[in-house]
């Protein structure tokens, strides 16, 4: 895969809205004992969680 191939995957990715979120202290430890990209973890998490809502009706 080169550059080009990034790019255009990229340009899929749905946009990212930063907010402020309060969560429990052993969640977001939790997330962050498994190292780097946590959140993108907690956001696969919500969206899989979301998508099931969807489908479930």
């Amino acid at each position: 895969m080169d550059a080009a191939w990034f790019a255009e995957a990229a340009k899929r990715l749905p946009a990212k809205k930063q907010l402020t979120l309060r969560l429990d202290e052993d969640v977001i430890e939790f997330f962050k004992g498994q190292g780097d990209g946590y959140q993108t973890r907690m956001n696969a998490v919500l969206r899989a969680f979301m998508e099931h809502a969807k489908q479930a009706g």
